[in-house]
C-alpha cells in the first residue's frame, strides 16, 4: 500500500486547550498506522461562533502524518481518538470542543463524501489553518486552487490585514 502524507488541524477550547492538542497529537503519534512527522506551533485564536454567545479562545495547531491508511480510514480513527477524549458526537458546529481534528490536506487528492471534503473546503479562510500549515509545509499545493500554502496564507493575510495569531504561551511556539 501506499504512503500517504496528511496535514491534521487540531483545535480546542474546553478544559486545557493546549494539553488537549498535545494529548490528541500523542494519541495520533502512537496509532499503529499513523506517523508524526511534524507539528506546528501552537497558536491562540479567537472562537468563530454564529451567535453572540461568548467562547474561550482556541488552541490550534496542524501536524505533518504519513499513513497507509485511506482518507476515510484516518477519518474514522480520528473520531475514535475525539471520542476517547470526550468529545460528543452531535455536537452544533460552531459549539466549542474538547477537541476537533480536521484532515486539512491529504496527498494531492481532491476527494468528497457526505462525511470528508479533501481538502478541507474551509482551509483557505481560516488564518489558524494556513499559518501553522505554512511552518510545515509552505510550498504544499493546495490541489482545487493551484496555489501553494504560502501563497494561500499571502492572499488571505493581504485580504485580512488586521488579523493575527499568537503563539499559545512563550513555551510553545519557537517560531514567533
Amino acid at each position: 500500500m501506499k504512503l500517504h502524507t496528511a496535514y491534521i488541524a487540531l483545535g480546542s477550547n474546553l478544559g486545557n486547550p493546549y494539553q488537549n492538542c498535545i494529548t490528541a497529537s500523542e494519541k495520533i503519534a502512537a496509532h499503529k498506522n499513523i506517523s508524526l512527522i511534524s507539528s506546528s506551533p501552537w497558536y491562540k485564536s479567537k472562537a468563530l461562533t454564529l451567535d453572540e454567545i461568548a467562547q474561550a479562545d482556541y488552541c490550534n495547531g496542524v501536524l505533518s502524518v504519513q499513513t497507509r491508511l485511506g482518507p476515510t480510514e484516518l477519518l474514522r480513527e480520528l473520531r475514535e481518538i475525539e471520542k476517547e477524549m470526550g468529545r460528543l458526537e452531535k455536537q452544533k458546529k460552531w459549539a466549542s470542543r474538547i477537541i476537533d481534528l480536521d484532515i486539512i490536506l491529504f496527498d494531492d487528492l481532491i476527494f468528497k463524501t457526505d462525511e470528508l471534503e479533501i481538502p478541507h473546503p474551509e482551509m483557505h479562510k481560516r488564518l489558524f489553518v494556513l499559518e501553522p500549515l505554512c511552518k510545515l509545509a509552505p510550498d504544499a499545493r493546495h490541489p482545487v486552487f493551484g496555489k501553494t500554502c504560502q501563497h494561500l496564507l499571502n492572499d488571505y493575510s493581504a485580504a485580512n490585514p488586521h488579523e493575527n495569531l499568537v503563539c499559545w504561551s512563550e513555551h510553545t511556539c519557537h517560531f514567533c
